[in-house]
């Protein structure tokens, strides 16, 4: 399993309100650390439309409203979700909210 590349620049992983709550810690943990990327909402949209597309509501696991996003921009069939051109992709886990 893979880690997310986008991990370091990511709003929603390194938010530290979405630290402090269980359900976010599950999201980060299926969705951003044991690799299951492809199936990320954040990067579905990032991947299709760029990065300024991207809302701090919109959650990994919000796959329909991302497709909406996408059907209201005019993308019907989305390239599946694949690392970010012009992201660093330098992974560093922020550890602040292992605490």
């Amino acid at each position: 399993m893979a880690v997310c590349s986008y991990l370091a620049t990511c709003s929603f992983y390194n938010n530290p309100l979405v630290c402090k709550t269980e359900a976010g810690e599950l999201l980060k943990q299926n969705y951003c650390e044991k690799g299951n990327v492809e199936n990320c909402a954040r990067l579905l949209v990032a991947s299709n439309l760029g990065l300024e597309y991207l809302d701090d509501n919109l959650f990994p696991n919000m796959m329909d409203k991302a497709r909406n996003l996408l059907k209201q921009r005019g993308i019907e069939k989305p390239a599946e979700a694949l690392p970010v051109e012009g992201v660093d992709f330098m992974i560093e886990i922020d550890e602040s909210c292992a605490e």
